[in-house]
């Protein structure tokens, strides 16, 4: 099999992230295309709409998109041209119509994708700052340690690691929850208390 050349794989262009309008009308999509003499990947997003197919944006970084209605769409890009090194995400509306795109949101943390909630809020997908991970999760993920949860809805995760036993408990979750709960809050202290008990006569 013949390999591909570097020229050949560099004249690819690669469609994806095909999403449809609300109601059809139109279609978005992004064409990525390497670029050898930069060394990466060039991203742009593309309008398929009356049956022509035209470039939405031009600053080559641009992947991450959503529809916000039928004649606006929000996308992830960097036009502010800084050039040192940031956390920072922006995203930007631009009409189909016609129109330069407007930063529309900054976001303080980096944010791989949005999504418009019916509402007309926005739900977010980011990270977290190094150092600022949220510990209660990766703990329970994780499963090697005990856990106490003081929260509404929260799970107190008892682990014994030697006995390989794990003891879950809930917590209400709703006000009205708690004021009905009493004997069921006094019931978990005590079911925690025997479990350290255990663990600690087996040890």
């Amino acid at each position: 099999m013949k390999p591909i050349a570097i020229d050949d794989f560099c004249a690819v262009r690669s469609l994806a992230n095909v999403t449809f309008s609300p109601e059809g009308t139109s279609a978005c999509f992004t064409v990525s295309q390497a670029k050898k003499e930069k060394n990466c990947y060039e991203s742009r997003l593309y309008l398929l709409k009356g049956g022509r197919v035209r470039a939405l944006t031009g600053g080559g970084k641009e992947s991450s998109f959503c529809y916000l209605d039928e004649n606006t769409v929000l996308f992830a890009g960097d036009r502010e041209g800084e050039k040192e090194p940031s956390l920072t995400s922006r995203f930007y509306k631009i009409a189909l119509d016609g129109g330069e795109a407007d930063l529309a949101y900054t976001f303080p943390i980096p944010v791989s994708q949005v999504f418009p909630l019916k509402n007309g809020d926005l739900l977010v997908v980011g990270s977290t700052f190094p150092g600022f991970e949220n510990l209660y999760n990766l703990c329970m993920m994780e499963e090697l340690h005990s856990v106490l949860a003081l929260g509404g809805g929260g799970v107190t995760k008892l682990v014994d690691a030697r006995g390989g036993r794990i003891v879950r408990i809930a917590n209400p979750k709703y006000p009205y929850e708690y004021l009905n709960s009493g004997e069921k809050l006094d019931a978990k202290w005590d079911k925690m208390t025997a479990f350290q008990a255990e663990v600690g006569k087996e040890r």
